[in-house]
């Protein structure tokens, strides 16, 4: 498999492992209720309205790729187009490998994210 290819196909699954870590966070939810402050509150509102426009960035970033591959290599009845792996891979590497750059920061905010539940 070529560097790009790999490079993006890591990106998409760190991308997943990122965020599914986020929502994680919120299974302590609860507790946060129990405990709950008027700067609390205000703290936790502050950092979820930051991460959620991060998190649309990505979401966003992702489905554009998606639609993209389902609209080059698959047909509107849902089958697969002839392709070669040479165009996949030019895929990858022209629509997503290039484009990594407009995520990065975006996927390390939410990497490093702690809520304060």
């Amino acid at each position: 498999m070529k560097d790009e290819t790999q490079e993006a196909l890591n990106a998409g699954r760190t991308t997943i492992l990122t965020l599914n870590g986020y929502f994680d966070q919120f299974h302590k939810i609860e507790k946060f209720f129990d405990e709950i402050t008027p700067e609390k509150f205000c703290g936790m509102r502050e950092s979820v309205e930051i991460h959620y426009r991060a998190i649309g960035m990505i979401v966003c970033f992702w489905q554009i790729k998606i639609n993209e591959w389902r609209r080059r290599f698959w047909d509107e009845r849902g089958r697969r187009r002839d392709s070669t792996w040479e165009q996949k891979y030019n895929f990858f590497k022209d629509t997503v490998y290039h484009n990594l750059y407009t995520i990065e920061e975006n996927v390390e905010l939410i990497k490093n994210a702690k809520l304060d539940l």
